[in-house]
């Protein structure tokens, strides 16, 4: 199993005098309250005044990375889904962060990756080492899973606005480096004519779909540390799983990249039946 080398450890461990934040209330849940003065961010809902998504049908809207319509708004709960590279800065933005923060990250460019993976884009870009930094500290903390019960996330996002940009540059660096060495250890199967893989990973494991598709066209991913299974799509090709059912479960997201439904556990043999299900219609 390949971990994280001695200085990745150092950043991911570091935990730096820093309160910003704090007056406010972060709560994982996995559909928008709605309650008035409550801001919402990528669940299930958008107003344009304090709820913002862009899945499902919501999908002609930005990202909360590249939204002008979310503005700052002092000590307000905020309630999110998940949490990745996008929500955080969603996040920021509410927290009149975002200025500040930001010199070298492009907001289209993780826009992008959020919506269509990192395939085609370089793998020095800073915009995607920030975004894989973030995943991978959020996953490192063991930031929480979505369920059907609503959640405290607030220190869990206070340390995660410790980490500045560099660091999230720097750690996702290291990431990117440590996801090729895992690629081949976390496949499970391979069908090139039909192109179509199936990959497995844990916390300790570091993958990038948008890597298989030098190969195949569609990833299905487990999840073992989130009991989550995904589907991507190269964003090339014709395919588009959302709001389709395979193996009785059914896939929503964004029309590429889309996944098992959020606070519901899957297990390995949910996601190979899967696997086998997309395969078999193609």
């Amino acid at each position: 199993m390949l971990t994280l080398n001695e200085e990745t450890k150092k950043i991911i461990t570091s935990d730096t005098d820093n309160s910003v934040g704090h007056e406010y209330e972060i709560i994982l849940r996995k559909e928008a309250s709605r309650k008035e003065g409550v801001y919402s961010l990528e669940c299930g809902y958008d107003d344009g005044l304090r709820n913002f998504d862009h899945h499902g049908i919501y999908e002609g809207n930005p990202s909360p990375c590249n939204n002008d319509r979310i503005q700052p708004c002092g000590g307000v709960p905020i309630e999110i889904s998940h949490i990745d590279a996008d929500t955080l800065i969603g996040i920021m933005r509410i927290m009149d962060l975002f200025v500040t923060y930001f010199e070298k990250v492009d907001m289209k460019t993780v826009e992008r990756i959020d919506n269509e993976g990192s395939s085609g884009i370089a793998k020095d870009d800073p915009s995607l080492q920030f975004y894989v930094g973030v995943g991978a500290y959020a996953k490192n903390i063991n930031f929480s899973r979505v369920c059907s019960l609503e959640q405290n996330a607030s220190e869990y996002i206070f340390r995660m606005l410790k980490m500045d940009e560099n660091d999230y540059i720097n750690l996702g660096k290291s990431i990117i480096d440590l996801t090729e060495k895992n690629y081949p250890i976390c496949l499970r199967e391979m069908d090139v004519d039909r192109k179509i893989g199936f990959w497995v990973m844990d916390r300790d494991h570091y993958f990038d779909p948008s890597r298989a598709y030098e190969e195949v066209d569609i990833v299905v991913v487990f999840r073992g540390n989130y009991k989550t299974i995904s589907i991507y799509c190269n964003p090339t090709s014709d395919y588009n799983f959302a709001g389709k059912i395979f193996a009785g479960i059914e896939f929503n997201g964004h029309p590429k990249a889309c996944g098992s439904p959020r606070g519901e556990e899957m297990g390995y043999s949910d996601a190979l039946l899967v696997y086998l299900s997309v395969k078999s219609i193609l």
